[in-house]
């Protein structure tokens, strides 16, 4: 069996391994990142079948595994394992200290097993809010990009400025009474991404997602303001996952993620 990093036109093939739900944008994180040593996307191949994939994006000195699934002829031969270990392996070389995932409940016992602990209990939100939205909720504009990374390094304790870069100018900021930005809402990266430095800024935001087309929020149980909110606006609990991490520990404020992004970049 060889591991190796995809190809383009094997993009289609690796699709029909993903579970659908996983909803992921392959093809665009292949074409945005392909010349880039931070995205290894990469494959198990097995008597010229794709038995299994895996993906890696690192930040500076933290990184992030993410859409790792085995056909399901080939599951039960520890070959999830091997591409994952691969993986893992990438991000140390290249610079990682701290590596995130997403656990499925059938991923979680691998991941243990290879050294990895909980960091925090994601929730998924679905509904529509109806109300009101806050006038303080304004279009993102080229002068505020430093100030939007700004809030996106603090909340995550992570370097995402060139992932986050080409969200921007369909993202939104909230600014206070006095005009500083507390916080932004990206619609299209992944499911809406919302990062907050306040309580008031983040709900704000929510609800401002929610009265559009954006019904998903996922948030750490950890940020009991948001999971209050939701709660109370009769939005229906849809499902749970854990974040997890390996190696140094990532310094973060979930309580200040009002809805995480993507699953890849969690």
């Amino acid at each position: 069996m060889e591991i190796r990093r995809i190809q383009e036109h094997e993009i289609t093939a690796v699709q029909e391994i993903l579970p659908e739900q996983w909803n992921p944008n392959l093809t665009g994180l292949y074409r945005t990142y392909r010349n880039s040593d931070r995205f290894q996307p990469l494959v198990a191949v097995e008597r010229g079948t794709i038995a299994a994939y895996g993906q890696a994006l690192i930040f500076g000195d933290t990184a992030w595994l993410g859409s790792i699934s085995v056909r399901r002829e080939s599951r039960r031969r520890g070959i999830g394992q091997r591409i994952t270990e691969e993986l893992i392996d990438r991000c140390y070389s290249r610079g990682a200290s701290s590596i995130h995932l997403m656990a499925t409940d059938a991923g979680e016992p691998l991941y243990r097993k290879l050294g990895f602990v909980d960091d925090t209990l994601y929730l998924f939100y679905s509904g529509r809010y109806h109300g009101p939205v806050n006038g303080n909720i304004h279009p993102i504009e080229e002068r505020d990009r430093d100030s939007v990374l700004d809030i996106s390094r603090r909340v995550t304790g992570e370097e995402r400025d060139a992932m986050l870069d080409e969200y921007l100018h369909t993202g939104y900021k909230y600014c206070d009474d006095a005009h500083r930005i507390t916080g932004f809402f990206l619609p299209e990266f992944g499911n809406g991404l919302v990062l907050a430095m306040d309580d008031d800024s983040g709900r704000e935001l929510l609800k401002y997602k929610h009265s559009g087309g954006n019904t998903l929020s996922v948030l750490s149980e950890e940020n009991e303001i948001g999971v209050e909110f939701l709660e109370a606006m009769d939005f229906q609990r849809m499902n749970s996952s854990k974040r997890m991490y390996l190696g140094a520990c990532r310094e973060w404020y979930p309580d200040k993620t009002f809805s995480r992004g993507a699953t890849y970049a969690g």
